[in-house]
């Protein structure tokens, strides 16, 4: 009888264990059918509606703005003249989170977007667009976590401005992104607006697209570059 149940017991722990490698793996799985890795991006981004000269690649984390009233168009080409594909909502009606999704590619100042989805910030998730299409830059949001604007898209790039002082704490809400221009490996081409009223242009890399905690980038591009895996860069689509 007690050989019975050490067996009995032995049976429900590996029956668990298979359970939990289950689950966790199912999970991976969604997460990989919702995020590509930074290695899948040239194939995806080729075979996107509107790919072509001129485009640049990126992978990117990134929400919709919540000023984008009705929803947002989604494209079948960087330009207001394509055909409307898709239209995701503004927020979740369970949570009041906004969609998120991976920045792939840039042209002619659109953004190619990648599934974009609701997140499971407590309400699961849900993909509210299977695939690849174009959004007009000023739909999308982030939070900028560092304070280095770079002169172009490489971790030793020159710097054009710092918006923290040595020893003073940083504050991102105090700067304005006016426009987001166009997307690089892990950086944005983007035009923002200071305090003082001062406009200024580079490329910003530590940007992160969650919207219930921080991404720890900090201001350095090498660790955005290690968390999301090997830079992109930018290439013609022919």
């Amino acid at each position: 009888m007690k050989l019975n149940c050490v067996a009995f017991a032995g049976a429900i722990a590996i029956s668990f264990a298979f359970w939990v490698f289950t689950v966790d793996a199912q999970a991976s799985e969604r997460r990989e059918e919702l995020w590509l890795e930074a290695s899948r991006v040239p194939a995806v981004a080729a075979e996107a509606p509107g790919h072509g000269n001129g485009m640049h690649l990126c992978s990117i984390h990134a929400y919709l703005r919540k000023s984008a009233t009705g929803g947002a168009k989604l494209r079948a080409g960087p330009g207001t003249h394509t055909r409307i594909v898709a239209r995701i909502p503004v927020a979740n009606p369970e949570d009041d989170m906004q969609p998120e999704f991976q920045i792939i590619g840039s042209k002619n100042g659109w953004l190619l977007i990648h599934n974009p989805h609701w997140a499971d910030y407590g309400s699961g998730e849900k993909l509210l667009f299977k695939g690849s299409a174009w959004i007009a830059p000023g739909l999308i949001d982030f939070e900028m976590e560092g304070y280095t604007l770079f002169s172009a898209p490489r971790i030793k790039a020159s710097v054009l401005l710092r918006l923290k002082s040595p020893g003073k704490d940083w504050d991102s809400r105090k700067v304005t992104v006016e426009q987001v221009r166009g997307c690089s490996g892990s950086f944005l081409d983007m035009t923002i607006r200071l305090p003082h009223g001062k406009r200024a242009r580079g490329w910003f890399a530590a940007i992160c697209g969650n919207q219930a905690t921080t991404c720890t980038f900090g201001d350095d591009p090498a660790k955005v570059e290690e968390r999301r895996g090997k830079l992109v860069g930018s290439a013609d689509l022919n």
